[in-house]
């Protein structure tokens, strides 16, 4: 997996897997799309897939 670069001002948000199993934060920027989003996710918590997102 690459590293993504925060693009811009740096946004944090929090997330919550299906059925409240895992809540975490991540730090991403306004700059950077749903993809750079999903891989700074698949590269905090390795066990979690990030296939669908709702936002």
């Amino acid at each position: 997996m690459s590293t993504v670069e925060i693009i811009s001002m740096r946004k944090t948000l929090w997330c919550i897997t299906r059925n409240d199993k895992f809540i975490f934060k991540v730090t991403t920027g306004v700059g950077n799309n749903i993809f750079d989003l999903k891989e700074i996710i698949a590269e905090k918590i390795f066990n979690v897939k990030v296939i669908y997102l709702m936002l």
